[in-house]
């Protein structure tokens, strides 16, 4: 299946796995794509959803990325500026990498303000999975999974 018509999915491009790693949306004034990747055995690693939506007064880039690490889920986003020269989605992309992953307070404990319970908590971080259920992080709720005998 290369396209959905019926969902609004223009194209749709597998990586080698036959798992979908690009999908194209358009809606009226929007341009969506979803690009994923995958470990080696086919575990989703990170979706990045890029929204381009254009206007009057020129187009505005919202990009999305959700990051999975053993059912941790976190999610960053931003507006980067568009490049000089009209560059495509690929060019957006190559900018957007997160630069959580290498923060002082993650290796080191030099710093003592770093340990404080405030400064410890990700805002990033969504939730995590615990032996009962899914903790929220950012709502500080826990979800249990109600299973049925």
């Amino acid at each position: 299946m290369t396209e959905m018509p019926d969902k609004g999915i223009s194209k749709i491009r597998y990586n080698h796995l036959n798992l979908p790693a690009q999908l194209k949306m358009q809606a009226s004034i929007e341009d969506i794509t979803i690009d994923s990747k995958y470990r080696a055995d086919g575990v989703k690693l990170r979706k990045q959803n890029t929204t381009i939506t254009s206007g009057y007064m020129g187009d505005m880039v919202n990009i999305k990325i959700t990051d999975y690490l053993d059912g941790f889920q976190y999610l960053s986003s931003g507006n980067p500026p568009l490049p000089p020269g009209g560059g495509g989605s690929e060019s957006l992309m190559a900018n957007s990498e997160s630069a959580r992953a290498f923060e002082r307070q993650a290796y080191s404990i030099d710093d003592p303000v770093a340990l404080t319970p405030m400064s410890l908590k990700n805002a990033d971080l969504q939730f995590f999975p615990t032996a009962e259920g899914y903790c929220s992080y950012k709502r500080s709720v826990y979800l249990p999974v109600h299973r049925s005998v």
